[in-house]
């Protein structure tokens, strides 16, 4: 398993496919796993550098406190110790979040970004709920229950109205071989709370694809809006009758956009 010691701590990634690097970047809690279906179709076109984000998945799991700009970092430097200097980036949600601050720490990095269900500060609801996880899990409330509840938060009623849609997505997340520790859990929560480039978005200056459910309730459409509004470069595509996980509940659809859009 490739790993890389990026600022003190190990970083899991992998590379598939050959052409042109195109970073991705996943989101809260999530791993590189949920890629797999993108990844099937991406990596025929692209050289695809996928990595865990600090406190998840096979990377390392430090004690906070964690930031998106750490985050960002963390993303440049395996970058530079893969000889990469500029690359095609895909964010969803969080991973959105870091595209959006390597767009303005390190703008010379990034050719194109296309940002999935995210936001330049996280809506007011969506940190309840990331607390109210937390305190169900310290109060030891069964994994399964509070998967229950997160369920609606991340997945379309149309996805969820499916025979056996929810009981599939329950077994599929709690049989997770890399699941978060506790202090990935917190860190990330705690960047997700202090993130705000609210003042800061109107310096990204390169081209941007800007996609979100219209049903999703963890990021609305009210924040990527504000992104298409704010960023000069940038397109922006509401999917009917989707929710926040739009990388799992349409990746074909999904996958046509991002080519449509690096290829335009």
């Amino acid at each position: 398993m490739p790993y890389a010691n990026i600022n003190g701590i190990k970083i899991y990634y992998e590379v598939h496919g050959e052409g042109p690097s195109l970073v991705l970047l996943q989101g809260f809690t999530r791993n590189t796993l949920m890629w797999n279906p993108i990844v099937e179709i991406l990596k025929k076109e692209y050289q695809l550098i996928l990595m865990d984000n600090r406190g998840s998945g096979r990377s390392q799991h430090p004690s906070p406190p964690y930031s998106i700009e750490m985050m960002a970092k963390d993303t440049t430097s395996l970058l530079d110790s893969l000889n990469i200097k500029e690359a095609l980036f895909l964010g969803h949600s969080m991973g959105g979040a870091i595209a959006l601050q390597i767009s303005i720490d390190s703008p010379e990095r990034v050719k194109k970004a296309i940002i999935c269900s995210s936001f330049a500060k996280v809506p007011e609801t969506s940190l309840m709920q990331i607390d109210i996880v937390s305190n169900m899990a310290e109060a030891g409330i069964p994994r399964e229950l509070i998967l229950q509840m997160v369920l609606p938060w991340h997945f379309s009623s149309k996805c969820l109205e499916a025979s056996g849609a929810q009981e599939h997505l329950i077994k599929a997340m709690l049989k997770d071989p890399y699941p978060q520790k506790p202090e990935g859990f917190l860190g990330q929560g705690e960047a997700l709370k202090s993130y705000n480039i609210v003042d800061k978005i109107s310096q990204i200056n390169c081209p941007f694809l800007i996609i979100v459910g219209e049903d999703d309730l963890y990021t609305p459409i009210s924040c990527s809006k504000l992104l298409k509004e704010k960023i000069k470069m940038a397109q922006m595509k509401i999917i009917p009758h989707q929710g926040h996980m739009i990388t799992e509940e349409v990746p074909e659809l999904l996958c046509n956009e991002i080519k449509a859009f690096l290829t335009s």
